[in-house]
């Protein structure tokens, strides 16, 4: 999402594909190779005759950027170098666009449900203390672990604010929006499941979200650190941190479903496929999840219960929930690498 983005900005800008950027399947002629045409970009604001019976002037033409995806945003954190082409770039670069928004919206230095904080890849959705929105990565509940960065809310803030043409003289008459660029993303994704629960009495909320953690070197008839090679897995991003180094990484939500519910409890069905992506969409994993209100007022508690009831996997993995909202935010698991441990209970005492 990230790249189409801005990829259409510097189409606005008047660059051409390979002005733009070298992005990745462009320099590795992925296109090219499956016959995948690549159209000559048109410069947008091209003035002729009919051009401008149906246009308008250039400069008075209205830009718009209209984003839709089917799903959450990955692997996008690749924009400094397309960025840094653009014009008028008044604030540096995408990363300095992008902590704006942290400091208007009043992100930095607070805790949120993020995947990373650092850059990285992702975990999981457990809470964790931002200090540069540049920085986070991982779209929680939806993808927490595949680099989805907020990097693209930057590229829009420069092209709303922006004149994206270096070259071009205004008359006094133009308009404060002309050569600016609005920016509307969409997403097909129906969401994944993440439970929003009214703290009794108050107007606050806190949220549980079902969390599901793998390690895919771990597969049956090999060890932790041992299992199947990279090559095996056919991975398209073999430097995944779960199929080099053991490092857990999250499963795929199959199935959310509730089960039942009243005023101070509800309780949860959820599958995982042991691979975020979805992989073979087996349900290698189902589990439980319940939560339960206790007590009131200064003494209001929520009790939260996870059960395994079903796993047949390859790789070991987990069932669990992270929670943002109470006195004792954070995450717990319960691994299915024996048929021990397939309960697990919590309190977390709730904040008012």
């Amino acid at each position: 999402m990230g790249e189409m983005i801005l990829q259409a900005v510097n189409y606005y800008a008047g660059q051409s594909v390979a002005k733009a950027a070298t992005w990745p399947d462009l320099r590795s002629n992925i296109d090219s190779n499956l016959s995948i045409p690549i159209v000559t970009a048109t410069d947008p604001l091209t003035s002729n005759s009919t051009r401008n019976a149906d246009f308008g002037r250039p400069i008075c033409r209205p830009l718009s950027v209209l984003a839709i995806s089917s799903g959450a945003v990955s692997h996008d954190r690749n924009l400094a170098a397309a960025f840094a082409n653009l014009p008028n770039r008044a604030n540096g670069s995408v990363n300095a666009y992008t902590n704006i928004i942290g400091v208007a919206e009043g992100i930095h230095g607070t805790t949120r449900a993020v995947g990373s904080v650092n850059g990285g890849w992702g975990t999981d959705c457990s809470p964790k203390t931002i200090s540069t929105l540049s920085d986070v990565t991982g779209v929680c509940p939806d993808l927490p672990g595949a680099q989805g960065s907020y990097l693209s809310a930057g590229a829009a803030l420069y092209a709303n604010s922006s004149k994206i043409r270096g070259s071009v003289t205004l008359p006094s008459d133009a308009p404060s929006t002309a050569l600016t660029v609005q920016t509307y993303a969409a997403t097909l994704r129906g969401g994944l499941g993440r439970v929003e629960v009214k703290i009794p009495g108050t107007s606050k909320v806190f949220f549980i979200t079902p969390e599901s953690s793998w390690n895919n070197r771990g597969f049956v008839g090999g060890s932790v650190t041992g299992g199947p090679s990279v090559d095996a897995r056919k991975e398209r991003y073999p430097n995944r941190p779960d199929k080099t180094t053991g490092t857990l990484m999250p499963g795929g939500m199959l199935v959310f479903k509730a089960i039942s519910s009243s005023a101070r409890h509800g309780a949860f069905v959820v599958s995982w496929n042991d691979t975020q992506a979805g992989n073979d969409y087996d349900m290698d994993l189902i589990g439980m999840l319940r939560y339960d209100l206790v007590d009131s007022g200064a003494n209001a508690k929520v009790v939260i219960t996870t059960e395994i009831v079903a796993q047949e996997a390859g790789a070991l993995g987990s069932h669990g929930f992270s929670i943002i909202g109470t006195t004792a935010d954070g995450k717990i698991s319960r691994t299915v690498s024996t048929i021990s441990a397939m309960k697990g209970c919590a309190w977390r005492h709730l904040v008012h």
